[in-house]
């Protein structure tokens, strides 16, 4: 019995002898998995949280600003000051990730006008808004490489 040869075979082959295409390939399978992996390593939510002897995962459960020291019954905002340093002191311990804001986090504490030029906080900016250009530019890749016709 004879196999059937694949008719996409011979053309893989020859991309794959090109240089370039098969660099090209390599950098877009890349920056497609890391714009894929962008809420893990760019999040207004810590990984993890030590508190008072217990463990906090933000990133699957949502907490009250009262369960860390905070006033109000409402979900914690990681960004402002007292719930940071009540779960950054005495002891306890916050996991950020590098890139604390998300596509659409407004950060009510920061003292930059908005639009804001390039900075240490926001790497390309920020919107007028006050949202970080840097994930926002990660979802709108995501986006585009998942729904190109979009």
């Amino acid at each position: 019995m004879k196999k059937k040869k694949s008719t996409s075979n011979p053309t893989w082959q020859a991309f794959k002898q090109h240089k370039r295409g098969w660099l090209a390939l390599r950098i877009l399978a890349v920056l497609f998995v890391v714009t894929l992996l962008a809420p893990l390593w760019s999040n207004d939510k810590p990984l993890w949280i030590r508190y008072q002897g217990e463990y906090f995962f933000p990133l699957v459960n949502e907490y009250n600003e009262t369960a860390f020291g905070g006033d109000f019954d409402t979900p914690a905002d990681y960004l402002d000051p007292l719930i940071r340093h009540n779960i950054t002191s005495d002891g306890n311990f916050a996991l950020y990730l590098p890139n604390p804001y998300d596509a659409d986090t407004l950060n009510d504490f920061d003292t930059a006008p908005d639009p804001a030029k390039p900075s240490e906080r926001h790497i390309l900016g920020t919107d007028d808004r006050g949202r970080d250009c840097w994930r926002a530019w990660f979802t709108v890749s995501v986006i585009r490489c998942c729904l190109p016709w979009y």
